[in-house]
């Protein structure tokens, strides 16, 4: 009978996802999806202190953002006496110890197994390295095609259930990827470390372990690991400043990955069809932030890309103003920032005489418009102020920097018109009352 390919995602709930998350996520539901597999979602939350719901909310909320759907989903913490079964099945074979000393929360190396110690009604259990008969840990890596191999006197006797009663994280990921038929793991190059343990874990049970394909490290331009101080990474930030899903996910599978072809502008359909293992790589991925944001243009001219967009700025606004700040979007404005730049109360700023009057003078061309004040400028609307602007003396110039400062604050940025084009009547009239206001009190 031929092999179910079942691939995991295992997020740890203790904060933000970032883009490296993302990435595993996606690889792994890419070749499930390739094979006809089964790709599961796995939330391990085993640690009492970090884990928190907002992140596990956060999980299942990016997850259907990018519409990576899974065919089942476990929590860790619904299957505690699972672990602890498997725990002391590792007691009876000697792969294990109970650990009474005082070390036994962290991961420090104990000495229980040779000394006496009293024991007490907190205990956690250990790994026995020295039970093992090897003196090498063979551990094969499917992008790399090759065993890296562990010296197994420089291994410590890891954590494999705390004092807590809660598995480790070595612990559980073995004894679940086994129990769930996990196939193949994709999984960032940062766990080759903890490689050997898992290895040492499933030659313990007498169970086959899986495919493991260890992706390449994600860097900064110093080739150095990403971090805080490089920027914000998360998947909910990026989301944020408008980078559009089908951008991002197109961006990261090729973090790790090329094509047969010089392609590399593809939506997630083609990808599943394109997607081939022998073409994942091992050399460390430079973060480009320029190159995201050409893909996310590209993706924002698609059809799909225009309605991800819409979805970004959502349903309060009407189809008139997403229009607008579309148009704004696909010519590499940053429509995230101009929105919040809208919403702010201008700073107190020393208007020159002329902007004064020509502040007065725009606002009784909007208040003469005969519509609703909720409702934004229509086209015909701007287009007739800008004609009375013109014919009123003032050069085209003046008008895009004065409105630009009226507005949001600034001398750069978008057009007049379209500024214009972007807040309801009242809201026009309420940011040009500032300057008249400043008018009065002189």
């Amino acid at each position: 009978m031929k092999e179910m390919i079942t691939t995991r995602f295992a997020p740890s709930p203790t904060g933000e996802m970032h883009i490296g998350n993302l990435r595993t996520a996606y690889f792994n539901w890419l070749y499930a999806r390739k094979n006809n597999g089964k790709f599961i979602l796995r939330i391990e939350d085993t640690d009492k202190i970090r884990s928190n719901n907002d992140a596990i909310k956060n999980i299942f909320k990016i997850l259907n953002k990018f519409k990576l759907n899974y065919d089942k989903v476990y929590k860790q913490s619904n299957r505690i006496p699972l672990y602890q079964f498997y725990a002391y099945e590792l007691l009876e074979k000697n792969f294990a110890y109970l650990c009474f000393c005082d070390k036994n929360n962290n991961n420090e190396i104990c000495n229980c197994k040779n000394e006496k110690y009293k024991p007490t009604k907190k205990y956690c259990i250990r790994l026995n390295i020295d039970s093992f008969n090897i003196q090498t840990v063979k551990c094969y890596d499917e992008i790399r095609k090759t065993f890296i191999s562990f010296d197994k006197n420089k291994l410590n006797d890891i954590i494999l259930i705390k004092s807590d009663g809660y598995p480790t994280y070595h612990f559980a990921s073995v004894v679940d990827d086994h129990l769930m038929d996990i196939t193949d793991i994709f999984r960032g190059d940062e766990w080759i470390s903890s490689f050997p343990y898992h290895i040492l874990l499933y030659n313990a049970f007498n169970w086959t372990p899986p495919r493991f394909y260890h992706l390449p490290l994600i860097t900064n331009n110093n080739g150095e690991k990403l971090s805080k101080r490089d920027g914000d990474f998360s998947v909910k930030s990026l989301l944020k400043q408008g980078y559009l899903p089908s951008a991002i996910l197109n961006y990261i599978v090729l973090l790790g990955w090329h094509p047969s072809s010089n392609e590399e502008i593809f939506d997630k359909n083609k990808t599943v069809k394109m997607f081939d293992v022998t073409r994942l790589k091992t050399n460390a991925c430079k973060y480009d932030e320029k190159r995201l944001k050409k893909f996310n243009l590209i993706h924002a001219r698609t059809e799909y890309g225009k309605y991800e967009f819409n979805e970004f700025i959502g349903q309060k606004f009407d189809i008139l103003y997403k229009k607008r700040l579309y148009n704004l979007f696909v010519n590499g404005i940053d429509v995230y920032e101009l929105i919040n730049k809208l919403k702010l109360k201008n700073k107190y700023q020393q208007f020159t005489p002329q902007q004064k009057q020509f502040a007065i003078f725009l606002k009784e061309c909007i208040e003469n418009i005969d519509q609703y004040s909720y409702q934004i400028l229509s086209d015909e609307n701007i287009k007739n102020i800008i004609e009375k602007i013109k014919n009123s003396g003032y050069n085209n110039k003046d008008f895009h920097i004065w409105t630009r400062l009226f507005i949001i604050g600034e001398t750069k940025g978008p057009p007049g018109d379209i500024l214009l084009g972007l807040l309801s009547i009242d809201k026009l009239v309420f940011k040009l009352n500032a300057v008249f206001m400043e008018i009065q009190n002189e």
